[in-house]
């Protein structure tokens, strides 16, 4: 049990990291928000790809995982944008309003 409490201690520790370094990567050092959204999803991959079991890659034939993945491509790309422009508890603030008006 406390190792899954670490395991989500730092999984959730790294969103939030992971978009401060994206708002000082737009804002600061002029990189564009999309490279910053799609890196993420790279480096995330990469580091999924040593905990996969066996069997999972079949899943990537499903075209829902697909959409899925594009959806959230899509949303993380609008965070980034919006980092970009606005600070970070703004668009913290904007995303987690969100759902309700949906």
């Amino acid at each position: 049990m406390q190792r899954a409490v670490l395991i989500m201690l730092v999984a959730m520790s790294m969103i939030p990291a992971g978009d401060s370094a994206g708002k000082l990567l737009t804002s600061v050092h002029g990189v564009s928000p999309i490279f910053v959204a799609w890196s993420r999803f790279a480096i995330g991959t990469l580091l999924v790809l040593l905990f996969l079991p066996a069997g999972t890659l079949a899943l990537l034939r499903r075209p829902a995982i697909w959409f899925r993945a594009a959806l959230l491509a899509g949303g993380i790309t609008s965070i980034q944008t919006a980092l970009q422009t606005a600070d970070v508890a703004t668009v913290f603030a904007a995303f987690f309003i969100g759902p309700l008006f949906s």
